[in-house]
């Protein structure tokens, strides 16, 4: 676990550099989820990034793409991609950026899966949207 500045999980590493290799995409933040901690919301892996202004189609393109291709695996690990509206302090005018999440999918609670097997369901999640973002750098280049 390496939470330091302007350094990165070990295993969100190959996700953020894919996905940083989209033309349009630029990724401000990221965290491979830490399942040790008491609070819920560390169980999640994510990834906040920018998108260049004018490639809104594309972008759209691009979460329908990465979407398809792991809507399979719900039973899994959840994937949520989705913009954000935020006003920044001390602003005025909104700022927008984008969120992707990977948790575990749980049947019931999250205690209902060990650390180990929360772990395991994200990193399955992060390879899976790995190679989705590969694949999608490869048909639209």
């Amino acid at each position: 676990m390496n939470r330091g500045i302007n350094k990165m999980d070990d295993g969100i590493i190959l996700l953020v550099n894919v996905l940083n290799a989209v033309p349009y995409i630029s990724t401000k933040s990221s965290c491979e989820g830490h399942f040790d901690s008491d609070d819920y919301r560390d169980y999640r892996a994510n990834v906040i990034f920018d998108v260049a202004t004018g490639y809104e189609n594309e972008n759209q393109t691009f979460v329908k793409y990465v979407l398809s291709q792991v809507r399979d695996n719900w039973h899994d690990y959840l994937i949520h991609l989705y913009q954000e509206f935020i006003v920044p302090p001390a602003r005025i005018s909104l700022d927008t950026q984008w969120m992707m999440t990977i948790e575990p999918f749980y049947p019931k609670h999250p205690n209902d899966l060990t650390e180990d097997e929360k772990r395991a369901s994200v990193d399955r999640g992060i390879q899976d949207v790995t190679e989705a973002v590969r694949k999608y750098s490869l048909i639209y280049p």
